[in-house]
């Protein structure tokens, strides 16, 4: 009986320091990388507090910005008469 005591008190502690001592393997992501997954919570269209999760790539979030302003600096502009001139 006291062999089985102290067989089971041996393995507990060599189990925690064996869990103490392990190095972390995994390093902290690069946030600015390319390959990055980027969630955002969005507000849904109509509702004051239903909200859509939206994730992408860094690299696909900049497309995403590029477009809309690509869009932004093609929509035609008002003029000084109230027509609108293409750009």
């Amino acid at each position: 009986m006291n062999r089985l005591i102290l067989a089971v008190a041996v393995l507990s502690t060599t189990t925690a320091t064996i869990a103490i001592a392990a190095p972390k393997t995994m390093e902290p992501a690069n946030k600015n990388a390319p390959d990055y997954v980027r969630c955002v919570k969005l507000q849904a269209t109509g509702s004051l507090v239903s909200r859509q999760k939206e994730c992408h790539t860094n690299a696909e979030w900049k497309a995403i910005s590029e477009a809309g302003n690509r869009a932004v600096r093609e929509a035609p502009t008002p003029t000084a008469s109230g027509g609108y001139t293409p750009q």
